[in-house]
């Protein structure tokens, strides 16, 4: 009996031993998978965060942030977050394209001056996101719409001057037109009319007053009115006004006996 005490306890100790162990290997296991799964949402938020600040409004994120969510490894992270990149790099070229479509488009409506156009376009050029895009786009536009305002109420009030001409139609022109140029165009054109008609009343004016000084003369073969009048009247009731009567005109009397001739005697 004595031999078999130290056996039993040499077991006891190796089966607390593996207990242990046991025990020990799971603890390590469950701190592992608590530091697994902690690494994983860390992850999860990380990349989640990523996708809702990086600026572009890439369609469906809600459902890129679900599929996050959803998954139960850090490997399963990386074809999501790579799927991503491809579809907002593919919306960076679009942005790019049309940063250099409203920088063109501003230059061709000419409302912003060139200097204005040479900082708008150096603060497009260094724009990386759709939402900093969107806010610029919205800035420059307000700034645009403003000078138009400004130059088409400048030239209604100029082409409002002209006096020669109707104006309605012109002034529908500048309300409509989508550059400066055009304006520009129309206010030309509204100028030139009206000088037209200047000139035009100028040279019937001219044409008017010659007529007026031209004196046209036409020989009369009698001197007698052309109707005989009704009714004669004396300017006193009876006989001939003493004012009105002057002496019979008479010419000289001379007599009509030959003149005796002077002969020279021989």
């Amino acid at each position: 009996m004595k031999k078999k005490k130290p056996i039993i306890i040499t077991t006891a100790v190796i089966i607390l031993c593996i207990i242990t162990l046991i025990l020990g290997i799971k603890v390590v296991q469950k701190k592992k998978e608590v530091q697994t799964k902690q690494e994983l949402i860390q992850s999860q938020q990380e990349l989640i965060n990523y996708i809702k600040n990086d600026g572009m409004n890439v369609e469906n994120k809600g459902i890129y942030i679900i599929r996050i969510e959803k998954v139960t490894t850090k490997e399963e992270l990386d074809p999501i977050r790579q799927e991503y990149e491809k579809e907002a790099e593919v919306l960076r070229e679009a942005i790019e394209a049309d940063k250099a479509e409203l920088i063109e488009q501003i230059g061709e409506r000419g409302y912003i001056g060139e200097e204005e156009v040479s900082k708008y376009t150096t603060e497009l050029k260094e724009i990386r996101t759709n939402e900093e895009y969107e806010k610029k786009k919205v800035e420059i536009e307000e700034a645009e719409r403003q000078k138009e305002v400004e130059v088409k109420e400048k030239v209604k009030e100029e082409i409002g001057q002209l006096e020669y001409i109707s104006i309605e139609e012109y002034i529908e022109q500048i309300e409509e037109a989508e550059s400066k140029g055009e304006i520009e165009s129309i206010k030309k054109e509204a100028q030139e009319a009206d000088e037209a008609q200047i000139w035009l009343l100028v040279t019937t004016l001219m044409v008017l007053s010659r007529e007026r000084m031209r004196v046209e003369r036409k020989l009369m073969s009698i001197t007698s009115p052309s109707t005989l009048p009704t009714v004669i009247q004396s300017p006193t009731e009876k006989g001939l006004s003493s004012r009105m009567t002057m002496p019979e005109n008479r010419l000289l009397a001379l007599s009509c006996a030959a003149s005796e001739m002077v002969r020279p005697t021989r």
